[in-house]
């Protein structure tokens, strides 16, 4: 990796430790083998029940066997830094400004993620009247069809924290981006955040998702055989529908020996 320049320490010793994965690996498939562990292992840790359970930790293994013993112990420190860093400070996109402070976008279709204050400043905007949306309907759905690492979604969960609102109840949040990586670093905050909704792997100019899927629609999404990929967050508690085996991959819980559940 060039030398970047980071504005936080947590961000510098984020980009330390994960320099460390980059020795034998690319840089962009290192913080793709991140994201997708850290997200089974989320899942996996909170819903042992569902059919794609195995399949999901079978694919953890995998990532896992491509990482010497040494390097494997760097998932888990990462995973502890990016969950301190949003408790400390929930009103940033954490991983989505390092992927872009890495250099990562260009190795992804040309990605460049909207910077989180410009993001701030358009839910500033555009929920001026959130309040008045909640009391008529009692809740308000929050949709953006091209999430990247989900800077829009969470800009909108801190106006409605801000607006001293319910965020986990009162709003729904629907993420939407056709790259997995981008998607799941979105499902990773949005959780972490305690955001009740759903993130799908999808391209939006063919395939629409805004209509909600809930937990007790479960059953008929798992068995789907659509060729998409739901990422259904629910306050802490993490449902992952998936609707496509290839979209979504499986791994370990927190009893299991994996490094992330340590």
């Amino acid at each position: 990796m060039n030398k970047q320049t980071f504005r936080t320490t947590a961000q510098k010793d984020f980009a330390g430790a994960f320099a460390e994965l980059c020795y034998n690996k690319h840089t962009w498939q290192a913080w793709a083998d991140f994201v997708e562990a850290a997200a089974i292992a989320l899942h996996n840790a909170c819903d042992r029940t569902s059919i794609k359970y195995g399949e999901r930790e079978a694919r953890y293994r995998q990532i896992m066997n491509g990482y010497s013993p040494k390097e494997q112990a760097v998932f888990p420190k990462l995973f502890a830094m990016f969950c301190a860093a949003l408790e400390q400070n929930p009103e940033q996109d954490f991983l989505g400004d390092m992927f872009m402070r890495l250099e990562l976008g260009s190795h992804w279709h040309g990605q460049f993620f909207t910077p989180y204050n410009v993001c701030q400043m358009m839910a500033e905007m555009q929920m001026q009247d959130i309040k008045t949306q909640i009391q008529e309907r009692g809740w308000v759905s929050i949709h953006d069809c091209a999430c990247g690492a989900g800077a829009t979604l969470i800009a909108a969960r801190n106006v409605i924290v801000r607006q001293k609102l319910d965020w986990s109840s009162q709003a729904f949040f629907v993420g939407q981006d056709i790259d997995r990586t981008a998607a799941l670093m979105c499902y990773l905050q949005l959780s972490l955040l305690g955001c009740a909704g759903y993130v799908v792997i999808a391209d939006r100019i063919c395939c629409d998702c805004r209509q909600p899927s809930l937990p007790h629609h479960r059953q008929s999404v798992e068995t789907s055989t659509s060729t998409s990929a739901r990422y259904l967050v629910h306050a802490c508690a993490v449902f992952i529908h998936s609707m496509g085996i290839s979209n979504v991959m499986g791994t370990g819980g927190t009893d299991d020996g994996h490094p992330l559940a340590r």
